[in-house]
């Protein structure tokens, strides 16, 4: 499994300026049905998770790399090929039969447009009574609501930009409902959702009260226990925010190091970035485990250089014999005498600690970098 990185949403101060501790923003993404069988899609666009795989992340690096895209592009597309955003949907469901909730966790893998429905807890009308509904997949996304769940997790910027439009502009969602969602309300109960939709959307529906047997003594233990367990888990949350944030700024971090380093390596010749591109960041001890140990170690602009030299002899010279005499007549020398440097530079960078190989350059009479690897360790 890989690690999980939480990543809020940077929404703009006005929308959380009265946003209570604990609070839920949310987005009413998707209406669908008829009466009496009418359901609200809404979508906590707040906080949404990130799935990311380290080696996945890595196998997207190489193949871009392979791809010689402007840095800006490589970014773009090793983001599309590793985004595993997760949403958190709740459904509020009209209809009087079965649950008036459905509260579901949806996985998505945005470059594959599948889905994987982690959690999905049902909610009834009488004591807040839930119990667990179907899971599993991933599934090809195509219907329309998780279309919608969809755009919100994996098309962040898209919403970013119409919301942010919309709010310098200072009335109106019209941004907004032209990518189908609307901000909806703040909150952290299910009860608000459902009253929000019949009084907003549903004001022609029969609504169903949510019931209890509970004695008052009871529903306000419920209710201070809720209330400890969302603190106990906000103070949770925060402790992961703080150390998610340092892990995506060295995520970040190194990203931009190894886009970077892939940059000056895309200049050089296509043989020698063939040759050198797979040893972009490679640390001092993984170059000298490949290379050997340098004939020469020196430092050069505050950039330490392992310097490689050798030579490989290929001529070889045929002698032309007189058939009578025996004497040598003539002679005719084929192959080259190839000398061949390599520097390789090392600097600190990214999020692996050491130096580490950030370019590189060839020299020599007839030089072929394959007359360097002849002695390396194998």
């Amino acid at each position: 499994m890989g690690t999980i990185f939480l990543r809020v949403l940077g929404l703009a101060a006005g929308l959380l300026a009265t946003l209570p501790a604990g609070a839920t923003t949310w987005a009413l993404i998707h209406l669908e049905g008829e009466r009496p069988n009418r359901i609200a899609h809404f979508g906590d666009i707040l906080l949404i998770t990130e799935r990311t795989d380290p080696n996945e992340m890595l196998a997207a690096i190489k193949a871009v790399q392979a791809e010689k895209l402007p840095r800006e592009q490589a970014a773009a597309r090793i983001e599309a090929l590793t985004l595993r955003p997760s949403i958190r949907v709740v459904q509020i469901l009209e209809s009087p039969q079965g649950p008036f909730a459905r509260d579901l966790t949806l996985d998505f893998e945005c470059y594959r447009n599948v889905v994987t429905i982690a959690r999905n807890a049902q909610i009834f009308h009488h004591n807040n009574r839930s119990n667990d509904g179907a899971t599993g997949g991933p599934h090809p996304v195509a219907a329309p609501w998780v279309k919608q769940a969809r755009r919100a997790a994996c098309e962040e910027k898209l919403w970013r930009s119409a919301l942010k439009a919309d709010m310098e502009r200072g009335s109106g969602q019209t941004e907004l409902t032209q990518l189908g969602m609307v901000m909806a309300i703040k909150t952290r109960k299910l009860a608000d959702l459902y009253d929000f939709a019949f009084q907003k959307l549903w004001q022609d529906g029969n609504k169903l009260a949510l019931t209890s047997d509970r004695s008052a003594e009871e529903i306000a233990k419920v209710n201070q226990q809720a209330l400890a367990d969302q603190q106990a888990a906000d103070k949770v949350l925060d402790a992961a925010m703080a150390s998610v944030g340092a892990q995506i700024q060295t995520e970040d971090a190194e990203r931009a190091f190894i886009n970077g380093v892939a940059a000056t390596f895309a200049k050089k010749s296509k043989i020698l970035w063939e040759t050198m591109s797979a040893q972009a960041g490679w640390t001092e001890a993984d170059l000298i485990k490949f290379w050997g140990v340098p004939q020469q170690v020196s430092e050069l602009a505050g950039a330490r250089v392992l310097t490689y030299r050798n030579e490989s002899d290929e001529r070889v010279t045929q002698n032309t014999i007189d058939a009578k005499t025996g004497q040598i007549i003539g002679s005719t020398t084929t192959g080259l005498l190839r000398q061949c440097e390599l520097s390789l530079f090392l600097r600190r960078g990214g999020k692996i600690p050491g130096l580490r190989l950030v370019d590189f350059q060839e020299r020599g009479e007839n030089c072929n970098i394959d007359t360097l690897g002849k002695n390396r360790p194998r």
